[in-house]
């Protein structure tokens, strides 16, 4: 029985990874096309920013989401590591002050080439390593959305999204 929940799980997963992004900018906007999804949104900033990952989510299903993260900056990662050691051990002080220090990440993948790292983070974290990834994209702020042709008030917005032109791992496990 538990085989055919993983084959249900990866099937679905897979399911979920395969609307096709399209992107189109309009003066100072961007349309954001992906599955039943249409979305208007504002740039905010460019990034290029490094990151440890501390939790992670695929989102199942027809959503214009393709990952959620939380992780802490990696110059914040470098801080706590010179003033508390290995900070993910639970009895470490240097714990607590680790997640206050996580944010959320939510991505929209720009290109099915970052979908492999994706896949590749996944795995990854199940192994409960800390794996370090650099994000370059833009992020942005949705400023309206309309899913199979209804449009939505949008009540909650993310703390963060951004839209991912390119997504490495800088390395699989930070070592304390």
């Amino acid at each position: 029985m538990k085989q055919y929940f993983y084959i249900f799980l990866i099937s679905t997963c897979l399911c979920a990874c395969t609307s096709e992004t399209k992107i189109v900018e309009e003066m100072d906007q961007l349309k954001i096309s992906k599955g039943n999804y249409e979305l208007t949104a504002k740039e905010i900033k460019e990034m290029d920013s490094s990151f440890m990952i501390v939790g992670w989510g695929r989102l199942i299903g027809d959503h214009y989401i393709d990952a959620s993260i939380s992780c802490i900056p990696i110059d914040r990662v470098e801080s706590l590591r010179e003033k508390y050691g290995n900070f993910r051990r639970c009895a470490n002080p240097g714990s607590a002050v680790a997640k206050r220090s996580s944010r959320d990440i939510e991505l929209i993948l720009a290109n099915k080439s970052s979908e492999s790292i994706i896949k590749q983070l996944e795995k990854i974290k199940k192994d409960h390593l800390a794996p370090i990834i650099n994000i370059n994209g833009r992020q942005v702020h949705i400023e309206s959305m309309v899913y199979k042709d209804t449009p939505h008030i949008m009540t909650s917005h993310p703390e963060t999204l951004v839209i991912v032109d390119n997504i490495t791992i800088e390395r699989e496990d930070y070592a304390f």
